[in-house]
């Protein structure tokens, strides 16, 4: 991609605490996004508890 066709991301107005996570390709991989899931989703409603697992990964 040339310059003249990239995209500026500061126009996409994304917050610097985005990621990006790829598909699994296993069930080992699927187990790690599952647990960032849901590890973000109980961050994201306050009920993340310090130091301890939400749940356990899940298929």
């Amino acid at each position: 991609m040339d310059q003249s066709t990239s995209v500026d991301t500061r126009a996409l107005h994304l917050p610097p605490t985005i990621v990006m996570v790829y598909g699994p390709r296993d069930r080992e991989e699927l187990e790690v996004v599952w647990s960032l899931v849901q590890t973000s989703y109980a961050y994201a409603t306050g009920t993340l508890r310090s130091g301890s697992e939400e749940s356990s990964p899940r298929p």
